[in-house]
């Protein structure tokens, strides 16, 4: 005699299962707009191509770039270089002055030892 059935122990995949829904949705939410976008894009967007400057008149950077969604993330999201250089820039001359000051400070604490 067996007994009564009984039911098998093992291991919940409630959270894998959950897991993997919610990935693959969140992967979809994202990729289905950006595919359809891109494909947009390709589509009804011909890339750039270069033609004669007017005179006086100076080209941003972000129209040098051939396709329109590297032209709309150098314009946007991208920073310029020279907004970057300058930024360093800044840090320079912010430390310089900083090490100006610490030598001043210092050769006054100096001369004011050296008159006591």
């Amino acid at each position: 005699m067996a007994g009564p059935p009984q039911m098998a122990i093992r291991q919940t995949t409630f959270e894998w299962n959950r897991l993997k829904n919610e990935l693959h949705f969140y992967v979809l939410l994202g990729a289905i707009p950006l595919g359809l976008l891109t494909v947009f894009v390709n589509l009804f967007n011909a890339p750039a191509e270069f033609a004669d400057i007017p005179e006086g008149y100076e080209p941003k950077e972000w129209e040098y770039e051939r396709h329109p969604i590297t032209r709309f993330l150098v314009k946007y999201m991208i920073e310029a270089p020279q907004k970057t250089y300058e930024k360093s820039l800044h840090y320079i001359r912010k430390d310089d002055e900083t090490q100006y000051w610490n030598r001043l400070e210092s050769k006054c604490q100096r001369l004011a030892e050296d008159r006591l």
